[in-house]
């Protein structure tokens, strides 16, 4: 039987640093752990970002306890490894429990990828391997752009935090 994943990986509007509203609903849930990167590419999509991970080493099967809107998994054919970069981001680890999925259930709908918003879905929730910046692996849910990212502009360096404050736009999501 799968271990079930515990962690979510955070590269846009809930990162800490930018402060956004819902940002508070995960820090009040969840634990902090540390930083670190998922290969992938990240887009500017307005308002927030959208992450497209590299190949589909990236995709796991969903326990069937979270399985529903946001387990709609496309095959898509892997990236080449120089199209993409490493995408910064945060871990956060998530109770156990009714608790961990009243969090995740909370974040499909904030995600828009849940039953109650109309299909397609802009993201999807799947799992990742994430690389910490003290060197430790583990695997975590993310929300992937699930939509035709071609023409997108692509947010260089991969950092989100970084990107909008070269941008001048600090936090406040």
């Amino acid at each position: 039987m799968r271990e079930a994943v515990r962690h979510l990986f955070v590269y846009g509007t809930l990162r800490r640093a930018l402060r956004h509203p819902m940002h508070g609903v995960l820090a009040r849930q969840a634990r902090f752990v540390g930083e670190g990167w998922v290969r992938g590419r990240l887009f500017d999509l307005g308002r927030y970002p959208g992450v497209v991970l590299a190949g589909k080493a990236g995709r796991a099967a969903m326990p069937e306890e979270s399985r529903g809107a946001c387990a709609q998994m496309g095959v898509e054919e892997p990236a080449s490894a120089e199209e993409m970069e490493r995408v910064r981001g945060e871990v956060w680890a998530l109770p156990g429990g009714q608790a961990g999925a009243m969090v995740l259930a909370r974040l499909d709908s904030y995600e828009g990828c849940d039953a109650s918003h109309p299909l397609p879905h802009e993201y999807r929730r799947i799992t990742t391997l994430v690389h910490m910046d003290d060197g430790g692996r583990l695997r975590a849910w993310i929300y992937e752009y699930a939509l035709d990212a071609d023409g997108l502009p692509v947010i260089d360096g991969g950092d989100y935090v970084a990107w909008r404050l070269r941008h001048g736009q600090a936090g406040g999501g």
